[in-house]
């Protein structure tokens, strides 16, 4: 078969061999899917991908669509006074692939050294995407998983494999929409990011401990004159009349009471000021002093 120059392609004794641009949407659905068979199907544990240097050989980016993504590589890396600058002219219309009519040494070209910095870049994302399909087909095999993940799972699989937003909302419980966002967060963080939420921080406490310690002690001693004893009511009250703290809310000031066992309302539950220490008869009687 020959390749996009014309030329035929030759490996070792084998002349029925085709050059493939990886990068061609076709090709790489096609890929996913004997990748999934692969996965699904045989369950294979280790999938070894032959040759790889050899997808980047400059002779696969003639294909018109690789010559394409090099222009729009071209104009995405530099503004057009840069290209001015390295190449003597702007228009990456006119910038063709290099090919190597003339013996390989130095690399001083400057649209061959950007030539070969497309090439790698181009081989990488596409191993990333494979990659990132087969981690994505790995965890929908494995065990119990977060529902947002699965269906994030699912919906990149198959936009992986050429399906559509609409058409994936068909098959996931997720609006067209959403399915883009989804798509638009991996293209931009990566799979991680996109499967599994970042961590949020908590809310700040509503009181410090030192605040804690101040309403701790100020419940353990007497109520206020006049009250026989404390309720949550009052210990707000006093929290903000004494300045011990700027505002407080009554749930907020349970939550302490019930984390130290407090309940003030009962009064054996309340440490008082000024009780001496005795001992209880065996009759019942009130203590006498120790």
């Amino acid at each position: 078969m020959p390749d996009y120059l014309g030329r035929p392609v030759v490996y070792s004794n084998q002349t029925f061999r085709k050059r493939v641009y990886f990068m061609h949407p076709g090709y790489r659905e096609y890929m996913k899917r004997v990748l999934r068979i692969a996965l699904e199907d045989l369950h294979a544990d280790l999938i070894h991908f032959d040759n790889t240097s050899m997808q980047a050989q400059p002779q696969i980016f003639m294909h018109p669509l690789a010559v394409h993504d090099l222009r729009a590589y071209l104009e995405r890396r530099y503004t057009p006074e840069q290209r001015t600058l390295r190449f003597g002219f702007p228009q990456v219309e006119h910038m063709e692939p290099p090919t190597l009519e003339r013996p390989l040494g130095a690399i001083d070209d400057p649209l061959f050294e950007e030539f070969a910095d497309f090439r790698c870049e181009q081989l990488a994302a596409y191993y990333g995407e494979v990659e990132s399909y087969i981690k994505i087909s790995q965890l929908l095999r494995g065990g119990v998983q977060q529902v947002r993940v699965v269906l994030r799972a699912l919906a990149l699989r198959l936009l992986a494999e050429g399906v559509t937003a609409p058409q994936v909302a068909h098959t996931v419980p997720l609006t067209p929409k959403a399915i883009r966002h989804i798509a638009h967060r991996y293209n931009r963080n990566g799979l991680g990011r996109v499967l599994y939420e970042k961590q949020r921080p908590g809310a700040q406490p509503a009181l410090d401990d030192s605040q804690k310690q101040r309403i701790v002690a100020r419940v353990c001693s007497q109520p206020p004159e006049g009250r026989t004893r404390w309720t949550i009511r009052l210990i707000v009250e006093e929290a903000i009349k004494r300045k011990l703290v700027r505002a407080v809310g009554r749930e907020t000031i349970r939550i302490l009471l019930q984390s130290h066992e407090l309940k003030p309302w009962r009064e054996k539950n309340v440490v008082r000021g000024g009780v001496k220490q005795g001992i209880h008869p065996k009759d019942g009687r009130r203590a006498g002093r120790l």
